[in-house]
């Protein structure tokens, strides 16, 4: 079912003509700097759009206008970082054609608990709510789960200490990414999933393994809470 609307969305974008994707970019464009969330932010999460995908040019202009910390993704093995983007920053075109940000030339993007990060991301498909579908490598699948409050094109703000803690449990600093967690005022199904992650990289299997059980109890259609806990 996913691949086959994967496959019709992506064949209606493709058909867009220039001058139609031109349009359309902008109209995102506006919609996004119109959001509350981009004037509260002080950190923007970019891409650098390839193919059919919307244009973020007009997004980035803004975002470096009002002084806000712009970083874009750089695909490492089977993980992805965002590096901050400055006049210093040099880039290269990778295995996918993608302009990504050399690491030596700027810094690898570490989150804060008291940052306000806006992410915009690509993406295949998106509904009415938000849900993202996208190309399949899952690379920005960690970001999809949060609960979203607007979405024009692939924009999203969620709980900033659920947020934090995911970007802990990446570079592995399971200990802080709980103590974001402590936080957090809300106790849904994303908050026990990541709180299973954390405890497990500081080896509390049985503490681990209760929660992530209840992340699944919670949405029991979440394929990315079943994977973990059949792992």
């Amino acid at each position: 079912m996913k691949k086959e609307l994967r496959k019709e969305i992506l064949a209606k974008r493709n058909a867009l003509s220039k001058q139609e994707r031109c349009v359309k970019s902008e109209e995102i464009t506006n919609k996004v700097i119109a959001l509350e969330t981009f004037a509260q932010s002080d950190i923007v999460l970019l891409y650098a759009p390839i193919k059919s995908e919307a244009e973020t040019q007009g997004i980035f202009s803004e975002a470096k206008k009002m002084r806000k910390d712009i970083y874009y993704p750089r695909v490492l093995g089977e993980q992805m970082e965002f590096y901050h983007i400055n006049e210093r920053t040099e880039y290269e075109i990778s295995a996918y054609g993608i302009c990504e940000p050399k690491p030596e030339s700027t810094k690898v993007y570490e989150p804060d608990k008291d940052d306000t990060v806006l992410v915009v991301m690509p993406g295949a498909v998106f509904d009415k709510d938000g849900n993202r579908i996208g190309y399949g490598g899952g690379y920005y699948d960690p970001f999809g789960g949060y609960r979203q409050q607007q979405s024009y094109g692939g924009t999203q703000q969620g709980d900033q200490y659920q947020q934090a803690a995911y970007q802990y449990i990446r570079f592995r600093r399971y200990r802080e990414a709980l103590n974001a967690l402590q936080n957090s005022s809300e106790r849904n199904a994303r908050w026990y999933y990541l709180s299973a992650l954390a405890n497990d990289g500081l080896g509390n299997q049985v503490t681990a393994l209760e929660h992530i059980r209840r992340a699944v109890s919670m949405e029991p259609d979440n394929q990315e809470y079943l994977r973990t806990l059949d792992m």
